[in-house]
């Protein structure tokens, strides 16, 4: 088996701050003239984008607060299930937390934009439409080991048979939960779309994509306790070193 294979393992801690913030404007200030905005609503749009984007810093300085404090526990050989298990809790409440702020913020646009300005506003976005990205951007991994520090942990060749067999296995189930996590994406995009929409829809969807996120968190954990099974404390410990902290989302999925 391959080392740079081992290496993806590492990636498998991927965390996604699902963020559907209001779509930003094509021209400066957000006043586009398709729109003809009236002053006031000129006002109450800029006052409206600002408190919505601080709460969004706010709760992405502490997801990533969050991110840092797992990441330190999964690089430890031991762990505390219920530490672990208190952590990925608590990302996935502020990955829920954004998603909330992410929908008063669509209710606060339609309160200031009448129905035709709002389809306007569609036109000029086009098929972006509000916080669209790629299903895999934001989903950073935790760093991967180079070559150099794997062919320090001297794998037995019943070590790399068992890492590859739990390679092949995780890749399958991280597969899976990105396809749903698009799907599930795509559907909540959806509803932002159209001027109306259902606050009950809307809450059931974004309970999908939490749920999706924390599958994902789990499945993270579960491999990364059955990398343990397989490697002895020695050798992860060397590997562990080789891990890079979760880079920051600031700025991304506005």
């Amino acid at each position: 088996m391959s080392y740079r294979r081992l290496g993806v393992l590492w990636a498998l801690l991927t965390i996604a701050a699902m963020i559907f913030a209001a779509p930003v404007f094509a021209q400066k200030g957000g006043d586009s003239p398709k729109l003809n905005l009236t002053p006031g609503q000129r006002d109450k749009l800029r006052d409206h984008i600002k408190a919505s984007r601080d709460k969004m810093a706010d709760t992405r300085g502490d997801l990533q607060g969050a991110r840092m404090d797992l990441f330190g526990q999964l690089r430890q050989y031991k762990l505390d299930d219920k530490r672990v298990a208190a952590s990925v809790d608590r990302i996935n409440t502020l990955q829920r937390k954004l998603m909330q702020i992410s929908y008063q913020n669509q209710v606060g646009l339609r309160q200031i934009l009448t129905r035709q300005q709002f389809a306007e506003l569609g036109e000029a976005v086009g098929e972006r439409g509000p916080g669209r990205r790629g299903p895999g951007e934001g989903w950073g991994a935790y760093g991967l080991p180079q070559n150099a520090d794997l062919d320090k942990l001297k794998l037995s060749d019943d070590q790399q048979k068992r890492i590859a067999k739990l390679f092949d296995k995780s890749r399958n189930e991280v597969d899976s939960l990105t396809s749903k996590m698009r799907t599930e994406m795509g559907n909540l995009r959806k509803l932002y779309l159209g001027y109306d929409f259902d606050e009950k829809s809307v809450n059931s969807q974004i309970d999908r994509v939490g749920d999706t996120e924390r599958s994902m968190l789990n499945e993270t954990v579960a491999r990364q306790k059955e990398l343990r099974k397989i490697l002895s404390e020695d050798q992860f410990n060397t590997l562990s070193k080789s891990m890079k902290p979760p880079q920051s989302q600031k700025g991304r999925g506005r």
